[in-house]
């Protein structure tokens, strides 16, 4: 499909290419999908002979496909092949997306899996059909079983809800009955989403078909990651470790947690920086969202809400919320800045001074060859 030269399949991988430039551009793409009824959740007909659809426990399907295969639910020409075309083409769009994202810089793929599943996940959210919910986590690898209520098994739990950050996904803080946790709709969603962004972060190795597009957007990739160096009249070599750390993980791709992110953007500000030019440095955060992050910025530097200016944590702070990546000797990140600051000008100052005596001497050394 993805060196198909017909026309349905040129118009998926142009579809495709759009999906990962939006990405890189922090912008959203609209897709349109067929919105209907799941039909093997209504129909009696015993298409195949299995659990998952005698019982309606659809949790239980290992996606064999046998029952569509078999399917008697009849629909109109017309009807099937525009739910056949949409699906071939956003099925080809979603496969050459991940091919092209595999080959383009881990930042970008990390950035694609999280807007990507932020919009999988809104889809998920309007879907009233418990069996398609079901379908999905098990396509996903995960245990669950749906019915009046979302039960998980605690392996499927643990592995979904590694990398969310807040006290109440803790399994501590979790109601576990005979190694399942029961949620409600939202926070099971909320660990869909989850697995789904760490599938879609996995690379897929196959480009033929696509080496044109991966081309193209590969230059517009680095073009927009920029470098880290290059921050104006603010000097990186000064930052203190966490500080450059935390900016490394952003300007790659990193998923930088809120209090790294507030640490970071209130100690730009401290030091001098405008609110622009701290925005174009979070265009490479897997979530970057332009309007959020410029009133996010304006918030923090005062220009919102009651006008405060907040000032950068101190190293106390920052060791508390594990952002901490070094024993520097200070009590706060701008007085490690200041420092290195000074220093410099000191160098620059004797340096020039150097310099200058160095030009005098010559000088009188000139003078004291013509007088000769």
């Amino acid at each position: 499909m993805l060196s198909s030269k017909k026309k349905i399949d040129i118009e998926a991988k142009e579809l495709g290419k759009r999906i990962v430039e939006a990405v890189i551009d922090g912008q959203d793409v609209e897709i349109d999908y067929p919105k209907a009824g799941f039909m093997c959740s209504s129909c009696d007909a015993a298409c195949y002979d299995c659990i998952a659809i005698t019982s309606k426990n659809f949790h239980l399907c290992n996606a064999c496909g046998k029952c569509f295969e078999n399917c008697l639910h009849e629909v109109s020409k017309e009807t099937y092949e525009k739910w056949y075309r949409l699906a071939k083409r956003n099925a080809v769009a979603y496969l050459s997306s991940r091919v092209i994202v595999s080959k383009l810089d881990p930042w970008v793929r990390r950035k694609y899996a999280v807007k990507e599943a932020d919009r999988y996940s809104r889809i998920m959210e309007e879907e009233e059909d418990e069996s398609v919910i079901g379908l999905l986590s098990a396509d996903l690898g995960i245990k669950a079983e749906i019915g009046e209520d979302y039960r998980i098994h605690v392996a499927s739990y643990l592995r979904c809800a590694a990398r969310i950050k807040a006290d109440n996904w803790r399994l501590i803080n979790r109601k576990l009955e005979s190694g399942w946790i029961v949620l409600d709709k939202r926070e099971f969603l909320r660990l869909l989403k989850e697995r789904l962004r760490e599938k879609l972060e996995e690379p897929i190795a196959y480009a033929k078909g696509l080496e044109g597009y991966i081309a193209r957007l590969s230059t517009k990739a680095q073009r927009e990651r920029g470098d880290v160096k290059e921050l104006g009249k603010v000097e990186v070599s000064c930052f203190p470790p966490c500080m450059k750390r935390i900016l490394s993980d952003l300007q790659h791709g990193v998923n930088v947690p809120h209090t790294a992110r507030f640490a970071l953007t209130s100690f730009l500000l401290n030091i001098g920086m405008s609110v622009d030019e701290i925005i174009s440095l979070f265009r490479t955060a897997p979530d970057f969202d332009e309007e959020k992050t410029r009133y996010q910025v304006e918030h923090i530097a005062g220009e919102r809400g009651k006008g405060t200016e907040y000032s950068c944590p101190a190293c106390d702070t920052m060791r508390t919320y594990h952002n901490c990546y070094g024993e520097c000797e200070v009590s706060h990140p701008i007085s490690y800045y200041e420092r290195c600051m000074r220093r410099k000008m000191d160098e620059n100052r004797r340096r020039k001074a150097k310099e200058k005596r160095e030009r005098r001497k010559r000088g009188r050394d000139k003078a004291d060859t013509g007088n000769t």
